[in-house]
């Protein structure tokens, strides 16, 4: 149980820093895969996802503790406004990214990733070392 001060918050979003438009990939596809969760999560450092229901509505929630945020509605996703991010990351673009990296992999499960370390740093790979799962800094923005 999480204490208060502990508690994820949905921080409020600054109106003239917020972008709306719609998703290039459908919430669902990153909701019904625990695999793709996790693997977002991998190439989203410092995210927190909480899917909620709002007004009947799913709302997949991320947000960042620089203050980022994304909101991307699973019922009306595809519309104009079925994406709201705002903050210095563009959260839900990067959603996007590591999910069609997940997606052009043939959608693996946790199994096939594996974790290499050293003294100096920690590589996650998928099925060989040699296939290391991009970094936020080598993911970039979705086309």
């Amino acid at each position: 149980m999480w204490e208060a001060a502990q508690r994820p918050h949905w921080p409020a979003p600054a109106e003239h820093d917020e972008q709306v438009c719609a998703s290039p990939v459908n919430p669902r596809e990153v909701l019904q895969s625990p695999a793709c969760l996790w693997t977002a999560g991998l190439q989203l450092p410092g995210v927190t996802s909480d899917p909620v229901t709002a007004g009947g509505d799913r709302t997949l929630r991320l947000w960042a503790l620089d203050g980022s945020t994304a909101a991307a509605h699973v019922d009306h996703w595809a519309g104009p406004t079925g994406v709201r991010q705002t903050g210095p990351r563009s959260l839900w673009n990067e959603a996007v990214t590591a999910t069609r990296w997940w997606t052009s992999r043939d959608r693996p499960s946790r199994d096939r990733f594996g974790l290499t370390t050293s003294p100096h740093r920690e590589t996650v790979w998928l099925d060989t070392p040699r296939q290391p799962v991009p970094s936020p800094a080598t993911t970039g923005t979705p086309a």
